[in-house]
């Protein structure tokens, strides 16, 4: 079986992404309106997880503390 062991922060989540979200929910907030807080991923390094878990066929092992925060379901709509 193979495996990839992700670690969200500083792979799904740069800091370019997250400083785009602040950004983003700041907006947001001013417009009174509920942000998507998928956007705080950058969208490339997704995009290639979907395609590294597709053509492996590997199995994702969530490592980051993200797991504690973040439903298993968010996560496979991520990936898929």
């Amino acid at each position: 079986m193979k495996l990839i062991f992700l670690d969200i922060d500083g792979v799904l989540v740069t800091p370019t992404s997250h400083t785009n979200f602040l950004e983003y929910k700041e907006i947001a907030d001013v417009m009174g309106v509920l942000p998507n807080e998928d956007a705080i991923f950058e969208r490339d390094a997704i995009r290639n997880l979907r395609e590294l878990v597709s053509r492996t066929g590997a199995k994702v092992v969530v490592i980051s503390q993200w797991r504690k925060t973040i439903s298993i379901g968010k996560i496979i709509k991520m990936l898929n």
